[in-house]
């Protein structure tokens, strides 16, 4: 199965023929609660149901698996590769390149209850966040997507 319309990820999130279900199971710490984990179980895989979100991972990670002993797997060395494969819908930064073959940025529409929330979490004492990809991955913000046209 082959899916077109990012939007409609969210009715393929709950389908047990498009997501293989995993489940993460807290311990104590978090009173047992269990987490969803969507995985994609179709063409494509996750990328079919993650509504084209564009999110790399955390900086130490990278750094981990270097010092394990994968050179070349540090944060900086692949964020050379980011950089180089991303045309952003912005400036070229520290974090962000231009003219490679993937296009990302934020969406164009403006969505008032995303910016809500945001603005409410930030009033709960919660840090903003405008770049997952840039300086740090924590906080609340408007996610980056490739599912927008670049231009710059």
């Amino acid at each position: 199965m082959k899916t077109t319309l990012p939007i409609g990820n969210v009715f393929l999130l709950p389908d047990a023929r498009y997501n293989w279900q995993h489940v993460y199971s807290g311990g104590p710490e978090v009173n047992g609660r269990q987490i969803p984990c969507p995985r994609g179980k179709l063409f494509g895989g996750c990328t079919s149901v993650n509504g084209t979100v564009y999110m790399r991972g955390h900086p130490t990670d990278y750094d981990e698996w270097a010092v394990l002993g994968n050179e070349g797997w540090g944060y900086q060395d692949v964020l050379a590769h980011y950089k180089r494969h991303e045309n952003y819908a912005g400036h070229a930064s520290d974090f962000h390149g231009s003219g490679g073959e993937l296009d990302v940025g934020k969406p164009r529409e403006n969505n008032r209850l995303a910016h809500a929330l945001i603005e409410a979490a930030v009033e709960g004492g919660h840090q903003r966040n405008d770049d997952f990809n840039g300086a740090q991955q924590h906080g609340f913000g408007i996610l980056t997507s490739t599912s927008v046209a670049a231009s710059g």
